[in-house]
């Protein structure tokens, strides 16, 4: 399983970035930027399994899918 960082920035065969956060018992979850900024609505959760969901469906991505862009999202804007 791929090695997962808080706020890391992440990107899935969508090509679309997304903001990991640790959520609990070994569920994280992704958020799009503008919702990350914002401390918005989560875009998807990755499931303790791997599996990746989105508004309570399965996708066909797993978090193998994932491609760390070495990048590191700023703590939303309600932290700062």
């Amino acid at each position: 399983m791929v090695m997962l960082r808080e706020r890391g920035i992440y990107r899935l065969p969508d090509l679309r970035d997304y903001v990991l956060s640790q959520g609990s018992d070994r569920v994280w979850f992704l958020f799009s930027g503008p919702n990350w900024a914002i401390h918005g609505a989560v875009s998807m959760r990755i499931n303790h399994d791997g599996t990746i969901s989105a508004k309570g469906n399965r996708t066909a991505w797993t978090v193998d899918d994932l491609v760390d862009t070495g990048r590191t999202a700023n703590h939303p804007s309600r932290y700062s």
